[in-house]
């Protein structure tokens, strides 16, 4: 029902691409006995992982709390030579 009300926020090709809780994925399939709580992680990329700009990733926040949503922390998904500087999310 969240990742419902977020999929409509995009900026400059941002989309929502998935949620998790607590390590778990819950979003684009979410599994009614999967127990969550109030604090979700979820990621915004550009289709083909198309690089991000600061300034896209401000403004879509600004759209994300424009909805009425709290935004309680922000990481940045980083890469180096190519390589993802970061795990990939259950399911990815």
């Amino acid at each position: 029902e969240f990742g419902d009300k977020l999929k409509p926020i995009t900026h400059a090709g941002l989309t929502l691409q998935m949620m998790s809780n607590r390590g778990t994925a819950i979003w684009p399939n979410y599994m009614s006995e999967t127990f969550v709580t109030d604090n979700y992680r979820c990621r915004f990329l550009k289709a083909g992982g198309a690089s991000t700009t600061q300034e896209e990733v401000l403004a879509l926040l600004q759209k994300v709390a424009a909805a009425g949503h709290d935004i309680v922390k922000v990481e940045t998904l980083r890469t180096f030579d190519g390589a993802a500087g970061y795990t990939l999310a259950q399911g990815q």
